[in-house]
């Protein structure tokens, strides 16, 4: 007699846990075991298995190119991204980064990039886009490397072709300067910033090498160490640090843990890029630089703000720092709504219920910057409790600063799939950028799963 899924649930479902948490170091709250269930589920229809616990003995016994794991990390990754996205690090990547890199490289007329955790190859032909339109690096050798762990968004990477979301922030002069037309509404990367990009698979917490031997001047590697758990990270940040040349710089996410120890942060950049150097490297600073440019209102602004912000660092700021920094004045509202936090994670430990109700009575109060301090240190102290993300999405809000939050409730999204109000906030967000049809796919799902807690609750 065959047992059940059900009967086997208590063994299998943990094993799959520890599967993704132990070879490719993404967590699972208990907030996403539902959504780790479907996946497995799927998995075995698409392998052809009776039930979800067949796929044990082929994930005990498969190696991570096997089938089943590689169709289960297809169902449970998130591969997001579009060009030019985050217009903080597409301005640093402009004005500072790669000009600075190609004058350090100018002699030797190469240059090495890894865009680590790549999905489809937006972030990384953004930067050869950037690289080629901005920096006088004809005849040079380029080679840009992106990494990913599912090998189907590579094969989409290496064909370089994208339409929908992938070009959101693209208008009609962008899409006719670096893109062809291909029909259905898709357009495919030029060549011109096609050369020298290639796509390798990597498991990041592997510690076996990147792609060829070598190490490289810039790594890219933002929102993915938001889904790691702790030693996931370090393993991680180890891994970037060993791939680091000596005068090499490593962009990470601004919502994401800071590095320690083998990783420190860059001197010579303006405050609130989240850039870092191996420990034991030497300063691109240190090096012959670019004349400094007059900076804008913004800049100068953003300045004076990243510079309070890091003075505070050593007290306070943990993974938000950087996304603090780089908040502009604006008029302080004379309230703001108080964060409702969807269901927690029972696996994931919470955050402090009187930092919490500090952070919410100082945005009641008004006092914005205050209370995203607040909420970073609760986020530093409980990374996998959703509910300081979602207060700090709201007062991202209330500041204006629509694509931090948006990336706040993503988070939220990721820890707490059946939370309602991180739906709802992502599509009022959405609805003011002007993409009504994911607005309406997240407002449909806000009021799905609304519905789904009131018949439950």
């Amino acid at each position: 007699m065959v047992e059940t899924d059900s009967a086997h649930r208590a063994n299998w479902l943990p094993y799959l846990v520890d599967i993704l948490r132990s070879r490719f170091g993404l967590v699972t709250t208990d907030a996403r075991l539902a959504m780790v269930e479907n996946a497995a589920a799927r998995v075995a229809s698409e392998l052809g298995l009776p039930s979800s616990v067949h796929l044990l003995p082929l994930l005990r016994d498969g190696s991570n190119e096997s089938d089943a794991v590689r169709c289960l990390l297809k169902h449970v990754t998130i591969h997001e991204s579009y060009f030019f996205r985050d217009e903080r690090a597409v301005e640093g990547l402009s004005t500072l980064i790669l000009p600075r890199l190609v004058e350090q490289k100018r002699r030797e007329r190469r240059l090495r990039i890894w865009s680590a955790g790549c999905a489809g190859g937006e972030e990384t032909f953004t930067i050869s886009i950037l690289l080629r339109t901005l920096c006088d690096v004809d005849g040079w050798d380029i080679d840009i490397v992106g990494t990913d762990l599912d090998r189907e968004v590579l094969v989409r990477a290496r064909e370089a072709t994208y339409s929908g979301s992938a070009l959101r922030v693209c208008g009609e002069a962008e899409l006719e300067r670096y893109f062809e037309p291909t029909g259905d509404r898709r357009h495919r990367l030029r060549s011109r910033f096609r050369e020298g990009v290639r796509f390798e698979y990597d498991n990041l917490i592997d510690p076996a090498p990147v792609g060829p031997a070598g190490s490289f001047d810039l790594v890219m590697c933002r929102n993915v160490a938001i889904y790691f758990d702790r030693d996931g990270v370090a393993q991680l940040h180890g891994k970037i640090a060993r791939h680091l040349s000596a005068d090499g710089v490593a962009l990470l996410g601004v919502l994401e843990p800071r590095p320690t120890d083998l990783l420190v942060a860059a001197d010579g950049y303006e405050a609130g890029l989240p850039l870092y150097r191996r420990s034991d490297g030497v300063s691109i600073a240190s090096r012959r630089t670019l004349p400094p440019s007059n900076p804008s209102p913004t800049a100068r602004e953003s300045a004076q703000v990243t510079r309070l912000a890091v003075e505070e660092s050593a007290k306070t700021r943990a993974s938000l720092d950087a996304a603090i920094a780089r908040l502009r004045p604006s008029p302080v509202p004379k309230g703001i709504e108080r964060a409702r936090t969807g269901t927690k994670a029972a696996a994931a430990p919470a955050s402090s219920p009187d930092a919490l109700a500090r952070a919410r009575a100082l945005a009641d109060a008004g006092d914005l910057d205050a209370a995203l301090d607040a909420a970073t240190a609760s986020i530093a102290a409980a990374p996998l409790d959703e509910a300081p993300y979602l207060l700090a999405a709201l007062v991202c809000e209330e500041l204006g600063r629509d694509e931090q939050a948006e990336a706040l409730i993503r988070r939220v999204i990721y820890l707490s799939p059946t939370n309602a109000e991180a739906q709802l906030r992502l599509s009022l967000i959405l609805g003011r950028r002007g993409e009504s049809e994911a607005a309406a796919r997240a407002m449909a799902e806000a009021r799905r799963l609304g519905i789904a807690r009131g018949a439950t609750s």
